[in-house]
This record gives structure tokens, sequence and C-alpha cells, in this order.
């Protein structure tokens, strides 16, 4: 059993550090590419017409997606194919870190290769800011902070690399 009790809490979140084994990393990390592989890697278009550096693709019973028409959430990636089951790793982690019965609908998976960045933004035009799950991964840390956090039932998760997850 992990020990949920958080290492640090800063500004209001509980960072879990060392959160994620080197095998659980690495079961995960597995898991994700064959998300990946079902509902391949896309670099949005924003609202504006800018092209997204971060490329992105979901799994469960809906996925993240940006065009001309917005930011929204569709049933179905953009070829057409339905979004892959959310991973068994990544939703273990969902389950214990929240606690929460109901189970979460999207997991946005970021890919931060080389001259990537995400900047500061805000999720806005979420429907339910209480039940909310992304995942961010890759070959290289997305930030100096690689733990595992936990806000108000939010979980997010950076950079699995040094075996932990960052939260906002």
């Amino acid at each position: 059993m992990k020990n949920l009790k958080p290492t640090k809490r800063v500004r209001g979140f509980e960072i879990f550090e060392g959160f994620l084994n080197q095998s659980e990393q690495q079961a995960m990390i597995e898991e994700l590419r064959e998300a990946v592989r079902i509902a391949p890697l896309v670099a949005y278009t924003t609202p504006y017409g800018k092209r997204m550096s971060v490329r992105m693709t979901s799994a469960g019973k809906y996925g993240w997606v940006s065009d001309r028409r917005g930011y929204r959430y569709e049933r179905n990636h953009p070829s057409g194919c339905p979004w892959p089951p959310i991973p068994a790793t990544v939703q273990r982690v969902w389950d214990l870190l929240t606690g929460r019965a109901r189970k979460p609908e999207c997991c946005l998976v970021n890919f931060y290769g080389e001259g990537t960045k995400m900047g500061m933004h805000r999720d806005s035009d979420e429907a339910d800011f209480s039940c909310r799950f992304d995942f961010a991964g890759g070959q290289r840390p997305v930030s100096d902070r690689q733990s595992c956090a936990r806000r108000e039932n939010r979980v997010h998760l950076a950079s699995i690399r040094r075996r932990g997850c960052y939260g906002r």
C-alpha cells in the first residue's frame, strides 16, 4: 500500500515525493504508449489560429481537442476513432489520491518534445472543476518540480521520469 501521507504542503497542494517507483513508472509509460498508438498525438491549433507546440492525445470517454471552433471535449479522436480507455495505472493513481467514487472521463496526455512549451493558462471552460485528471508525460522532465500533488480532488501528473508527479 502506498503511503498516502504527503511529504510537503505548498499553497494548498499536497506533494507526494517518490509516489511512483521505477517499475510503476515503466508500467504507466507502456500503457500510455499503447493509448498513443490507438489515438496518435496531435499538434492542435488554438481558436486564434496558432499551432500549439505541445502534441496531445487523450484517453477515456472524452478527449480534449482544439481548433478554430474552440477548446472542447469530443467523444472521438480527430481521426474519427474512439479514444482508448484510461490506462489502469493512471486510474489507480486517481483512485489512491482522490478517494472519489466518481471516475474520470478524460485523461489528457501532453508530450513535450525538444523546444516545446506550455505557457501559463487557465482551464476556465471546464464544466466541473472538482473532478479532473490530467497526465503530461514525455522523455524529459516538464519542470524541476517532480512530485505528485493533490489539491481539492484534482490530480495532475507531470513528468514521471523522476518517480513522481507534480500537481496544480
